[in-house]
């Protein structure tokens, strides 16, 4: 299996399983070596203790040896005590020897020595009982005492010699031993640092190197160069890394193209964009001049209406007072006609005011419908808007509210000239009625000046007809009232109008704006597409 497809963990876990070998193995050798060398030191305290022993049974033997030949010599019986204690010394490190020696040599001796030490002890007997009895014959002890003792006491030299020459040998075999084994652990130490720098390299390359490797690719891809080819042959952590690299690339390629291609059709957006915004401006301009125009038409059919008003109260008196000059008789027939005559010039000239009214009303009609004409313009641009700036998306979002903000405000203006258009119909309506009356007031009014030679036969119909003609001022006089209130509504309306048309206005100039802030940003927005390299 090749080292690119193992998994990073499992070649950390086989280098570590081979340090932990390692670690084992030198920890064996080690112990082993540690065991060998308390063998050792277990055997030199043996032999250094056989020696001792053997050290201490010639000095006890030289001891009552010459303790013997004081009591001999100087007959001191004390010295005796002397001798007991140094031999029973000297049999307890014999007993101990015995049971520590376990060479060939060496028992060897220790027999010779015991066999030696049977005929000496027999002399020392029998030397004891003769000085027991005061015999301190010193010839006996030069002749049968002492040469036996000096035999074994050679013997034992020979032996304290042999043990000390173990201690030497042994000393020697162990320094050999640890030699041989501290050789083998240093060999073996370089052979298994020499196997962890190995391992360690290895491994550590096989990290270290896909990594530089995928180092470079990700500063490529931040340098925007997209069209660098990632090559995958690797199963590993890294390989997983490449290819999710090769992945980000191509997604990032698609996005790029496709914000390239957004960038663009935003750009043409844009434009197209600006220039609604542009016609609309001037379409919401042009509008509010024409409101500023019916506003004033509005004015003067305003102050129109309370000229009539005036003329129809001016109507109604009259009518009162000759309702009661006829019934005064022919004396004052002469002044109802004069009145007569009056009031069909007064009549005459409401039918003229009458007749102008209608004339206004025809063209705030007229204004109506360029206004409807002008909200239908702005309702047809904010469509067009609203439909570019869905094109644009994201982009565009700010501006379709804007779009949607001027064509409500088209759909208010179009709904309030609709209101004015209902309200000027009802005005004509009321218009036709007041000419229709003036019409019969006059033609009332020729009657009665026709009849009002007759007085006296003609009297109760002047009456009557001045009755009619009160009824029908007052009618007049109210439908004035009504058609001077739909006057002043229309005026509001027509200010409604002009507010909204401003509005429409600072909304087309902040479309025109948006337009130009967004045509930056898409160029802005090419610029940096620019900037990534798709193909090699």
């Amino acid at each position: 299996m090749k080292l690119q497809n193992m998994r990073i963990g499992k070649r950390l876990i086989i280098s570590y399983a081979i340090f932990t070998a390692i670690i084992l193995l030198l920890f064996g050798i080690t112990f082993i070596n540690t065991r060998s060398v308390d063998r050792g030191a277990n055997e030199i305290d043996l032999t250094f203790k056989k020696a001792m022993l053997a050290n201490s049974i010639m000095i006890n033997l030289q001891a009552i040896n010459k303790e013997m030949a004081m009591v001999v010599y100087t007959k001191d019986r004390s010295r005796l005590q002397t001798v007991a204690e140094k031999r029973k010394l000297y049999q307890e490190a014999l007993e101990k020897l015995e049971k520590l020696e376990t060479e060939k040599e060496g028992k060897e001796i220790i027999a010779r020595f015991k066999s030696t030490t049977s005929e000496a002890r027999e002399g020392n007997v029998k030397l004891g009982k003769m000085i027991e009895e005061g015999n301190f014959d010193t010839s006996y002890y030069e002749t049968v005492v002492d040469p036996p003792v000096k035999k074994f006491l050679e013997i034992v030299g020979e032996l304290v010699k042999y043990q000390d020459n173990q201690v030497q040998v042994k000393h020697k075999e162990i320094l050999k031993d640890n030699q041989g084994e501290r050789l083998v652990l240093v060999a073996f130490g370089v052979i298994a640092l020499i196997l962890c720098v190995l391992v360690t390299f290895i491994v550590t390359r096989s990290i270290t190197q896909p990594i530089q490797r995928n180092i470079a690719t990700a500063r490529t891809l931040a340098d925007g160069d997209l069209s660098v080819r990632i090559e995958i042959d690797r199963k590993d952590e890294f390989g997983d890394e490449i290819r999710a690299f090769r992945a980000m690339v191509e997604k990032w390629k698609n996005l790029i193209s496709e914000v390239n291609t957004s960038a663009v059709n935003v750009a043409s957006a844009s434009h197209e964009l600006s220039a609604s915004a542009e016609q609309m401006a001037r379409g919401a301009t042009a509008q509010v001049e024409r409101t500023i125009q019916v506003s004033t038409a509005s004015e003067e059919m305003s102050q129109a209406s309370l000229d009539i008003a005036r003329n129809t109260n001016d109507i109604a008196d009259s009518a009162r007072k000759m309702v009661t000059t006829a019934e005064k008789g022919n004396e004052i027939v002469r002044q109802s006609v004069d009145e007569v005559n009056e009031i069909a010039q007064t009549v005459e000239k409401s039918s003229e005011f009458v007749r102008d009214l209608g004339s206004q009303s025809e063209k705030i009609g007229e204004i109506i419908n360029v206004i409807n004409d002008i909200a239908d313009q702005t309702n047809l641009l904010a469509l067009n808007a609203a439909i570019e700036a869905a094109r644009a998306g994201e982009a565009g979002r700010g501006f379709a509210v804007v779009a949607d903000e001027v064509k409500k405000l088209a759909e208010r203006t179009a709904q309030s000239t609709k209101e004015i258009g209902t309200m000027v119909n009802s005005i004509r309506t009321g218009v036709d009625r007041a000419v229709d009356a003036m019409g019969e007031a006059s033609q009332k009014v020729k009657i009665g000046v026709e009849l009002s030679s007759n007085a006296g036969s003609a009297l109760n119909e002047i009456v009557g007809s001045a009755s009619s003609l009160q009824a029908m001022v007052q009618q007049i006089a109210a439908a004035i009232e009504e058609m001077n209130a739909t006057t002043d509504e229309i005026a509001k309306d027509i200010e409604q109008v002009s507010s909204v048309t401003k509005e429409s206005s600072s909304a087309a100039e902040q479309v025109t704006q948006s337009a130009g802030e967004l045509n930056s940003l898409s160029v802005k927005l090419e610029g940096l597409v620019k900037g990534f390299r798709l193909e090699a």
